[in-house]
C-alpha cells in the first residue's frame, strides 16, 4: 500500500502538459514523498542517537563500577503485610529500617523490601563511597537496551509528528478540493438549461 501511494505521489509531481493533477494534488503527492524522505534520513540520526546514548550509558556505567560498591545492610524491623488500601504493586513491598558498615562506620537509612521479611534479614545494597545509599548500576545490557529504545523512540516520535502533519496537510486539501467541487458543481448545474 505505501509502495502504491508513493508510486502514485512520484507521478502526481512530474508536471506533464495537459495533465489533471491539481497544484493541490502536487502538494500532497510533495508531502508524502516529504515524509517518505523524512523517514529514511532519520535512520542515521537515529542510529547516530543511539550510539552515542549506549557510549554516555557505558562510560556512567564503568564510573559508576569505580565509584559504587555492594554491601550487605541488615532489616532492624519485620516488613508490614498487606494493607488495606494499598494497591497490588505497593502491597507486595514494605519500607523498613536497616544499618550498613562501610568503612569502619554504620550507616542507617531505610530499604524497600518484600513484605513479610523479618528484621535481622540480609539485603544487598549499593553504596557510594561515602556509604551513603545509591541506585544499582547501570550495566552493560542496559546501556545496549537503552541505546535501542532512545534510537527507536525517537524515530517513532518524530515520525509520528510528521505524520500528523502530513495527515493535517492532507485533511486540509481534501477539504479545499471538496469545496471547489461543490462551487464547480454549482456553477454547472445554475448554467445548465432547465428541463
Amino acid at each position: 500500500m505505501v509502495h502504491g501511494r508513493l508510486s502514485l505521489a512520484l507521478v502526481m509531481l512530474r508536471r506533464e502538459p495537459g495533465s489533471l493533477v491539481r497544484r493541490s494534488d502536487r502538494l500532497e503527492a510533495a508531502l508524502t514523498v516529504g515524509l517518505v524522505m523524512l523517514g529514511i534520513v532519520l535512520v542515521p540520526v537515529a542510529v547516530w542517537l543511539g550510539v552515542r546514548t549506549d557510549e554516555n550509558q557505558r562510560a556512567l556505567a564503568q564510573q559508576q563500577a569505580h565509584d559504587l560498591r555492594q554491601v550487605t545492610a541488615t532489616t532492624l524491623e519485620d516488613a508490614g503485610g498487606w494493607r488495606a488500601g494499598a494497591d497490588l504493586e505497593t502491597a507486595s513491598l514494605g519500607t523498613v529500617p536497616a544499618t550498613w558498615d562501610w568503612r569502619e562506620r554504620t550507616h542507617r537509612g531505610d530499604l524497600t523490601v518484600p513484605a513479610g521479611t523479618p528484621a535481622g534479614s540480609p539485603v544487598e545494597i549499593w553504596v557510594d563511597r561515602s556509604g551513603a545509599r545509591a541506585a544499582e548500576p547501570v550495566t552493560e545490557a542496559g546501556a545496549a537496551i537503552s541505546a535501542v529504545t532512545v534510537a527507536v523512540f525517537g524515530w517513532v516520535m518524530v515520525m509520528l509528528l510528521a505524520g500528523a502533519g502530513v495527515a493535517i496537510g492532507t485533511g486540509m486539501l481534501n477539504r479545499r478540493r471538496d469545496l471547489q467541487w461543490t462551487r464547480q458543481l454549482e456553477r454547472f448545474l445554475g448554467d445548465a438549461p432547465a428541463h
